[in-house]
């Protein structure tokens, strides 16, 4: 299994004029403290960042393996497009460096290989975790067929379309809701930094 890291946003929210996963935390990009939690995990044969040809050279510059959105429509196409190229992938988001190496072997253990995806879901909510999920190459033509038609959502896309295997988020995360906190804007990125740079590393 690879992981994919995606990264291909406009981060219209964020603001600054800059891309929020390059954005410098404690002096590092904020997206480099989820690839270290990759890196560490030792759980995927290979890395990669799914981005853009215009923002392809910061990452790469930075020692990273870029993959091409050719479409930059969101996720779903995105993660479309990997699994023409790979059979597995772990896909997560460039903005939640609060992640732990520990949640991610968790979770990954706890995949079955039958399933088509495997997603996190909040046990009162059933809300979803869509960007810290497996999916596999069996959803290609499922994903295809949204895509085209123009749904984008990835829950609404596979829900009864596919095998998905829906593991209780609690049970996935050490730190349940802080793990998965997104940094969108400049708001969110105060809230991190109150939380302090041990948290982070």
């Amino acid at each position: 299994m690879i992981a994919a890291i995606l990264a291909g946003g406009k981060s219209t929210r964020f603001g600054q004029g800059i891309d929020k996963c390059l954005y410098p935390i404690y002096g590092k990009p904020m997206i480099m403290f989820v690839y270290s939690k990759l890196v560490k995990s030792k759980q995927f044969m290979d890395l990669y960042i799914v981005t853009s040809w215009e923002k392809a050279e910061h990452f790469s510059s930075l020692g990273l393996k870029v993959f091409i959105d050719n479409f930059l429509l969101g996720p779903l196409p995105a993660i479309y497009q990997i699994l023409k190229m790979f059979k597995s992938v772990f896909v997560i988001g460039c903005d939640t460096p609060l992640i732990e190496v520990t949640s991610i072997e968790r979770f990954c253990s706890l995949c079955l290989d039958s399933a088509d995806a495997c997603i996190p879901m909040w046990r009162t909510s059933r809300y979803l975790e869509p960007l810290f999920a497996v999916y596999r190459d069996a959803l290609l033509k499922t994903l295809e067929m949204c895509f085209y038609s123009g749904e984008y959502s990835i829950a609404k896309c596979l829900k009864d379309r596919a095998s998905v295997q829906y593991i209780d988020a609690e049970n996935v995360f050490r730190f349940p809701y802080k793990e998965v906190f997104n940094v969108n804007t400049i708001e969110d990125l105060n809230k991190l930094y109150d939380v302090g740079y041990d948290e982070l590393v």
